[in-house]
């Protein structure tokens, strides 16, 4: 590893460390809709084989946040946003067998849609005043 990659993975392990959860879930996001990014590229250049290691990465993530929700506060967004991971997940299925664009397309939308809603309530509440469950926190 170059001194630079070094450097680079150095100060990625400093922002996951202080980010807070909310900063947290957006990076999560990021970072799946990257790995999506290159899956499709992948695809659309005859790679299959490369693009099934960013489905899988996009997969890791997706089950990351699946393991974020708060059920126990919230159930019923979480319930709901499990739903809409668990299907997600089916979708990715289908991208590992067929290679499929679209479906890349599909689940690439609805995480960025996902993506700004949570940004959306985080800035109008104050980041420190939402959980990851869309309830107020911090007595307020």
């Amino acid at each position: 590893m170059s001194p630079y990659q070094r450097s680079i993975k150095g100060y990625q392990k400093v922002q996951v460390g202080t980010a807070s959860p909310q900063k947290l879930l957006l990076m999560v996001y990021d970072g799946t809709l990257k790995f999506l990014k290159m899956a499709k590229m992948l695809i659309q250049k005859d790679q299959a084989d490369r693009a099934r290691v960013y489905v899988f990465k996009a997969t890791l993530a997706l089950l990351e946040l699946i393991s974020s929700l708060d059920c126990d506060n919230s159930p019923e967004i979480s319930n709901a946003l499990k739903s809409l991971y668990v299907y997600l997940l089916d979708k990715l299925k289908i991208v590992l067998q067929n290679n499929s664009i679209e479906d890349i397309d599909e689940i690439t939308g609805i995480l960025e849609s996902l993506k700004e809603a949570w940004k959306e309530a985080f800035s109008s509440t104050g980041d420190e005043h939402i959980n990851l469950s869309g309830q107020r926190i911090g007595g307020i």
